[in-house]
């Protein structure tokens, strides 16, 4: 979704008069979007600076002549309020004026107008949307479970069905307190550099957050896990030889699985087939392919 959304639309009744872009512009922030008929504010507007300006001056000749003790405090104050009435009048017409021209209120990129010049607007007609996707947001959820392994500025890489292989790289900037009672999952959102405007309002993608670093983990398949009652083994080879090694699995890692205890990074386990061996069985063995997110993790 875009950082911010706006909905070009007008304040106050007005006819359409210009709309100064073009669908799917690039526009930026303070550019004039739309105009509004203006000929009867900018009338308004002529008639309260002239009664600003009457009392303004009398304002100021009875300023002098109270000073002077030839008029009362009353009609001193009473042509102060009259001044100071006035010049708010003046000021209230030419905002509402100031309304007549929408301008954009941050950079971003305009969808498809929805209303014609000529149109009668009545304030909160959409005439247009704008959308600020540089960054964008991606919002998504995380099992409750990982609840207390979330932080802010987390780091997350997204993939989108439409340019697989490629990632993009954010942070999480919001974590809901609230758990979904039907899902059980914690929401977050993160935000995305979005530099070539490749992410759109409204894709889906995958989601990989990066809740925590192991340092010189030893990391194989889940395939090459031997579990029975008594724990966690792998069949480890040595010269020709399979040996059932005991092992302490640690996080799932997509296809993998982290060993945190019993097995060192250079040792070679089995990965298929280990069902048909037993311990101090010799073995041939052949180089195995597997799924793992090693191999499939972005960089």
């Amino acid at each position: 979704r875009a950082n911010q959304v706006a909905n070009i639309a007008p304040e106050v009744l007005g006819v359409l008069t210009t709309m100064n872009f073009t669908d799917g512009q690039r526009v930026k922030s303070g550019d004039t979007l739309i105009t509004l008929d203006s000929d009867i504010q900018t009338a308004a507007v002529a008639a309260a600076e002239a009664i600003f300006n009457n009392a303004q001056r009398e304002f100021t000749r009875l300023q002098r002549i109270y000073g002077e003790q030839a008029a009362s405090k009353n009609e001193y104050l009473q042509s102060q309020y009259d001044r100071d009435k006035a010049k708010a009048d003046a000021d209230q017409a030419r905002a509402i004026l100031g309304k007549h021209t929408i301008r954009a209120p941050f950079d971003g990129v305009l969808t498809i107008h929805e209303r014609n010049i000529g149109d009668l607007l009545n304030p909160g007609d959409s005439v247009i949307t704008l959308n600020q996707d540089d960054p964008m947001l991606v919002d998504f959820g995380l099992p409750s479970t990982s609840l207390d392994q979330l932080a802010i500025n987390q780091l997350i890489t997204i993939e989108l069905a439409e340019h697989p292989g490629r990632y993009w790289e954010g942070k999480v900037i919001a974590i809901s307190p609230v758990i979904d009672q039907s899902t059980r999952t914690a929401r977050l959102r993160a935000q995305i550099p979005n530099h070539d405007h490749h992410l759109h309002t409204g894709r889906f993608a995958k989601v990989a957050q990066t809740i925590g670093i192991h340092k010189d983990a030893v990391l194989i398949p889940q395939d090459a896990v031997v579990l029975r009652n008594n724990g966690a083994s792998v069949f480890t080879v040595t010269n020709n030889v399979a040996k059932l090694r005991p092992v302490k699995l640690g996080d799932y890692v997509g296809f993998d699985v982290i060993v945190s205890e019993g097995l060192s990074p250079t040792e070679t386990v089995v990965v298929r087939g280990w069902h048909k061996l037993r311990d101090g069985m010799q073995v041939i063995t052949h180089p195995a392919t597997t799924q793992s997110t090693g191999q499939q993790s972005p960089p």
